[in-house]
């Protein structure tokens, strides 16, 4: 039975407040696909810890430490490519004619 068959992921990832976990199901065709969710954990004002999958500045070089060896994790211990494509938009090229000052 795999790690996903129980309900949990097949790796666990933490840099800083932030958590990672790469988890493996089935696809349509019976393949295995891979997946990874990314969130960070944080105390509310009663001191109860939450996760929510927002990211202070702060917490930039805790995620790209996680992203890095998850990618490392997929590609050399399970044999998936990665490939990537950032595509960046604005919010003054969304909003035609209204300037915002940064």
């Amino acid at each position: 039975m795999s790690e996903n068959e129980k309900g949990g992921p097949l790796y666990d990832l933490r840099s800083g407040r932030v958590q990672g976990s790469i988890w493996d199901r089935e696809g349509p065709n019976g393949d295995t696909r891979f997946n990874l969710s990314l969130s960070r954990s944080y105390k509310d004002k009663d001191g109860n810890w939450q996760r929510v999958t927002s990211f202070d500045l702060e917490d930039l070089p805790h995620a790209r430490e996680v992203l890095a060896k998850a990618e490392q994790i997929l590609t050399e211990e399970l044999g998936q490519a990665v490939t990537s494509e950032v595509k960046v938009t604005r919010k003054e090229d969304v909003k035609q004619g209204q300037k915002q000052s940064f």
